[in-house]
């Protein structure tokens, strides 16, 4: 199945290319291990095999939305600022100085089946992803935290003043009892027993 899903990655790559256009797919594409490299950019959000780091490391462009912890649809307990800001992805374990010149750029993820109004999307996005964009433009390299929070609190009152709803600075970096509380929360109120049994058996997404 994961082979026949490569060669049909691979075919629509190849078409895509004659039209001029350029193909992205998810890093499940590529576990068949036949996959063409030339004219696909792999979107690595998770992968429990060598995968995508083989791809990398063979040159294979990535773009990296790690779910932990560039997915932001999910609660601040789980994913907080600082656990995005201090992310390095260059430092990501067996990516070779090939695998880390791969890496094409980082984004961000929100998906809104857990998300009921546009409010609670503004807080998750903001500001996360003023952290996300420090990654993109820095690496892990040359980053202040305390210089970023500063930053982050001005943009966001400028946000605000737009009608953009940011979180409170109070949400932003919560104690470690209270992160696992909101996290027990989080899931006890969104994720069934299936999501769970899917997620761990590798059938998710």
């Amino acid at each position: 199945m994961e082979e026949l899903q490569g060669s049909f990655t691979s075919d629509l790559s190849y078409y895509l290319k004659k039209k001029g256009k350029k193909a992205i797919c998810w890093n499940e594409a590529i576990r068949g291990g036949n996959v063409e490299r030339d004219n696909l950019t792999v979107a690595w959000w998770m992968d429990k095999t060598d995968a995508t780091v083989d791809w990398a490391n063979n040159g294979g462009p990535i773009i990296l939305e790690n779910f932990s912890p560039f997915y932001v649809d999910y609660p601040y307990g789980m994913h907080s600022l600082r656990d995005i800001y201090t992310f390095n992805p260059k430092k990501i374990k067996s990516l070779t100085d090939i695998g880390r010149s791969s890496i094409v750029g980082v984004e961000s993820p929100i998906w809104t089946e857990f998300v009921t109004d546009s409010e609670t999307m503004q807080k998750l996005c903001f500001p996360r992803w003023f952290a996300v964009s420090e990654i993109a433009w820095n690496g892990g390299s040359e980053k202040d935290f305390a210089s970023f929070l500063k930053t982050s609190q001005f943009f966001c009152e400028v946000l605000n003043e737009y009608g953009i709803t940011a979180a409170h600075e109070s949400e932003w970096n919560i104690l470690p009892h209270k992160r696992l509380s909101q996290t027990v929360g989080f899931a006890t109120k969104n994720i069934s027993k299936k999501t769970v049994i899917d997620f761990l058996r590798g059938n998710n997404k």
